[in-house]
């Protein structure tokens, strides 16, 4: 079975009041991590745990609902490919 992975990001109302940006934490912390220097929560999700997804999507979505938090949904980028170890190649002895 084939699975796919989302990066998921959720950037929060710069303009929430202190307790409902304290809601929002208390609702997105035991989901997702949170990068303060850009106001922004973020996870990425495995299309093999397909309940997990569905409950943080539900989470997120009933937050921007709630707190105006903006919610972003992508493909996750894959990892690239590892270059190949240089071979060296010793030439025979004529």
């Amino acid at each position: 079975m084939d699975t796919f992975d989302l990066l998921v990001t959720a950037d929060s109302n710069r303009e929430l009041k202190q307790a409902e940006f304290d809601r929002q934490v208390d609702l997105l912390r035991p989901l997702m991590n949170w990068d303060p220097a850009h106001w922004r929560w973020q996870v990425r999700l495995s299309g093999a745990h397909p309940e997990h997804v569905s409950s943080v999507l539900t989470t997120l979505f009933e937050a921007a609902r709630l707190y105006g938090t903006t919610v972003t949904v992508c493909p996750a980028p894959t990892a690239p490919a590892t270059p190949a170890e240089p071979v060296e190649v010793a030439e025979a002895a004529g």
